[in-house]
């Protein structure tokens, strides 16, 4: 992205090439304004696999500056969560933003039936996802190579580093996806994904009602390794704190952390030339 004037930006995306207006740059600027404060309650509560050392770092800090900094339990952020969750989907609601087509509810169907567990409009930071299957997991994206049922027409977004992932966003895109202001949203939402290290697969409307391809499609998902139980509760505890950092507000850190929003971003802001987190 490269500056076009003061009020507008530049973006390109897959081969499109627009206009931002400052209203989209402005929203953007307050969600990706959050990415740090996920990233640190990340470090602190719940690490990401192969960023321990720097965590550790990170937490021994803390406990010398904000010393009134705690960890809460995982069952405590499952209840934030929740509370948040429900709260977004109301406020999404009365937007008219939210809702289940068609073709999102086949698809959950059939992976069902494929005894593989299915979370429809699951709420992950911001966003609800399509679909959210948390018992699939990856240890590198080579492992990709031989899914050749998932990289011969759906898009398999392409998966950062080499950590073990686990996760998987599966987004059932429509025609609305290729508008400019969407496209730009969903590659802030791609990009949130997979720092917290989910797995993102995309596949369009008119695969669903291609009967023989979309169940060779979802057959395809069994080929992912089966996440154990540690795995897939230390990714829902980073879905947790990943939303709380984008929806909680003052008092829910207060109850939470012991400190509030603005003090932990402020700390982070101090120690971005000490600890930077930036290469995830």
């Amino acid at each position: 992205m490269e500056d076009s004037n003061r009020d507008t930006q530049i973006f390109s995306e897959r081969g499109t090439t627009f206009e931002l207006s400052p209203e989209l740059v402005e929203e953007e600027a307050g969600l990706t304004s959050n990415l740090p404060l996920m990233k640190l309650l990340i470090d602190l509560c719940q690490p990401l696999a192969g960023y321990r050392k720097e965590s550790q770092t990170i937490r021994a800090s803390v406990s010398k500056d904000l010393p009134q900094f705690r960890k809460p339990t995982n069952q405590e952020l499952k209840v934030i969560y929740f509370f948040l969750s429900k709260d977004h989907q109301r406020i999404q609601i009365k937007a008219k933003n939210f809702s289940t087509t068609k073709e999102e509810r086949i698809t959950a169907d059939l992976i069902e039936q494929e005894k593989i567990k299915v979370y429809s409009q699951f709420l992950i930071g911001p966003y609800f996802v399509d679909i959210f299957l948390p018992h699939l997991s990856s240890k590198r994206y080579t492992d990709y190579e031989s899914l050749e049922d998932l990289r011969s027409e759906p898009n398999v977004s392409r998966i950062l580093g080499s950590s073990k992932y686990s996760g998987v966003v599966l987004e059932v895109n429509g025609g609305i996806h290729n508008d400019e202001r969407k496209m730009r949203k969903d590659h802030l939402r791609r990009k949130i994904f997979e720092m917290l290290q989910l797995i993102v697969l995309e596949i369009e409307n008119p695969l669903v009602w291609r009967s023989k391809q979309i169940k060779k499609y979802i057959k395809g998902l069994k080929q992912f390794r089966k996440a154990d139980s540690r795995t897939i509760q230390n990714q829902l505890s980073r879905i947790y704190l990943s939303t709380i950092a984008f929806l909680g507000q003052d008092e829910v850190f207060l109850n939470l952390f012991g400190v509030n929003k603005n003090q932990l971003k402020k700390y982070q802001l101090q120690k971005e030339g000490v600890f930077d987190n930036g290469k995830r």
